[in-house]
């Protein structure tokens, strides 16, 4: 019970924190308290949302608490952060989310003795598409969790590797690539075909084959990611189907 708590509402979670926070909003809240108002009432309203699709008021009332520690722990980073320079910014980053998840921990803890039940129509539908309601919910929070979160974690931890030469792709087609890199993961091992997932990182290393072969930090950076990339989607797919 604890681990569907507990991916319930790092769903909600990860809504709030990224898919509802544009980067224009993530940029200011760095230097302005008012944008971590902001983004925090935002998160609240992403919160309540998704608690809808479940019966009872108990995971509202879990969501405005989890919407209040996560102010909390937004509110403290602003100002122990606000002056610290980008090169922390992946360090921060990290211990910002270990917090979050944290606080989702104890949510979850808290809840774990009551039940919790899907509305009806709800239910209805899910089971139209899988005969285990819970199934297409746990795919959608995969799929959502090695998208744009991932690309922010992974982005934010290896920073400070990053190569600073410039670096002339098509803005905004490495997440993609590798939001699709980690999704075609994810039904490899749910399918148990390990070795595919081979084939999907040695399709990505041809394309970067010569900057790889002559750029030794670019090398190291690439490799990095990739693995990190690798850990990442492991970790979600254990979480889920463990």
């Amino acid at each position: 019970m604890f681990k569907n708590l507990f991916i319930l509402f790092l769903s909600i979670h990860i809504v709030g924190d990224f898919y509802l926070q544009t980067e224009f909003l993530a940029t200011k809240k760095i230097s302005a308290y008012s944008m971590v108002l902001l983004h925090c009432f935002i998160y609240l309203l992403g919160a309540v949302a998704v608690s809808l699709v479940f019966s009872g008021r108990i995971i509202m009332y879990a969501s405005l608490l989890m919407s209040f520690l996560h102010f909390a722990i937004d509110t403290v980073k602003f100002f122990l952060t606000v002056k610290r320079k980008s090169k922390s910014e992946g360090l921060i980053f990290i211990v910002d989310q270990t917090f979050h998840l944290l606080s989702i921990g104890v949510v979850s803890i808290i809840l774990v003795n009551y039940s919790i039940a899907i509305r009806p129509t709800i239910l209805g539908l899910l089971r139209v598409i899988n005969s285990d309601p819970y199934q297409p919910l746990r795919w959608l929070s995969m799929i959502a969790l090695v998208a744009k979160p991932a690309n922010t974690f992974i982005k934010k931890a290896l920073i400070v590797f990053k190569p600073h030469e410039e670096d002339h792709t098509i803005q905004g087609a490495g997440g993609w690539i590798g939001t699709l890199e980690r999704t075609l993961m994810l039904i490899f091992l749910s399918m148990g075909e390990f070795g595919a997932i081979g084939w999907v990182l040695t399709a990505k290393s041809i394309v970067r084959y010569s900057k790889i072969n002559e750029e030794k930090h670019f090398a190291e950076y690439y490799l990095c990611g990739t693995l990190l990339s690798m850990v990442y989607v492991i970790g979600v797919f254990w979480l889920s189907f463990s």
